[in-house]
C-alpha cells in the first residue's frame, strides 16, 4: 500500500491501512533507509503478506533478504507507534528470514511502541505482533499483545545485538499468545542477544510454547523483572 525509501520523516496520523495484499516486504506500509518513522492512532487492520501464493517470484527476486511484516520498517535510526490498533493481520509464508505478523523492524537505533494493542496477528517465524532484528534500543509501555501467535514469540520477540541491545517492557499485558512450532520458544515473549532487558509491572498469562511457555531470554546479560505476574501459562519444559 505504501512504500517509502530514504524520506527524512514519516509521519502517519489517524490512518487505516486495511485489507492489502502483498507478496514481500510489508503489505500495508514498507519503509527502508529512512530516518523518522512515526504512527499515531492508527489502525492497521487485516493485511496480509501472501508470499505463499508467489513462492517463484519469492524465490526469485528475495530469497536471500529479511521479509517485512504486514509493516516492514528496516535500516531506520527511530520507530514510534503510539495508541495504534494492529489487528488481525497474516504472514503466509514459506521460507523469510522473519517475518513478524503485525510490524517487522530490522537494524533499528530507537523504538517506542506506547499505548498500542496488537491483537489475532500470525506471524511466520519471529513475533507474532512484533517482531525485531537487529535492534539497539527498546521501549514497551502500556501495550496489550493478545491471541497473537508465531514460530517464536507468540505476542514479541525481540532478537538484538549481543552486549549492546537494552529492553525496557513496562506496563504490558500478554494474554493466550502462543509460539506454534514444534520447537517454539516464547509463547508471550521471546528475547535473544541482548546486554540487559528490564520487565516491570506486566502480565504474563495463558501463553503457550514448546519450550518456555511464558517468556524465553537467550544470550542475555541481565533480565530483572518486577512486579510482574506470570499464570497459566503451557509449555513442554519451562
Amino acid at each position: 500500500a505504501v512504500y517509502c525509501y530514504k524520506t527524512l520523516h514519516v509521519i502517519f496520523n489517524s490512518t487505516l491501512l486495511l485489507k492489502n495484499t502483498a507478496v514481500y516486504d510489508g503489505a500495508g506500509m514498507y519503509c527502508k533507509l529512512c530516518k523518522y518513522v512515526y504512527l499515531i492512532n492508527s489502525r492497521l487492520q487485516k493485511n496480509i503478506l501472501d508470499v505463499a501464493a508467489s513462492h517463484a517470484d519469492y524465490v526469485a527476486h528475495n530469497s536471500d533478504t529479511t521479509m517485512g511484516g504486514v509493516v516492514y520498517v528496516q535500516t531506520c535510526r527511530h520507530i514510534e507507534l503510539l495508541n495504534c490498533f494492529v489487528l488481525y493481520n497474516q504472514v503466509n509464508s514459506r521460507k523469510p528470514k522473519h517475518a513478524g505478523g503485525g510490524l517487522q523492524g530490522h537494524e533499528i537505533q530507537v523504538i517506542i511502541v506506547i499505548g498500542s494493542e496488537f491483537n489475532g496477528n500470525v506471524g511466520f517465524r519471529d513475533g507474532g505482533g512484533l517482531g525485531l532484528t537487529d535492534v539497539v534500543s527498546v521501549r514497551i509501555t502500556g501495550c496489550l499483545f493478545k491471541y497473537n501467535r508465531a514460530n517464536n514469540g507468540g505476542g514479541v520477540s525481540i532478537v538484538g545485538i549481543k552486549n549492546k541491545t537494552n529492553i525496557k517492557i513496562l506496563e504490558a499485558i500478554f494474554n493466550s499468545n502462543a509460539a506454534s512450532w514444534r520447537r517454539g520458544l516464547g509463547g508471550c515473549l521471546h528475547i535473544s542477544n541482548s546486554f540487559k532487558v528490564n520487565i516491570d509491572n506486566s502480565q504474563l498469562d495463558r501463553c503457550q510454547a514448546k519450550c518456555c511457555g511464558g517468556l524465553y531470554a537467550g544470550n542475555t546479560v541481565v533480565l530483572a523483572m518486577y512486579n510482574c505476574n506470570i499464570k497459566k501459562s503451557k509449555a513442554h519444559h519451562g
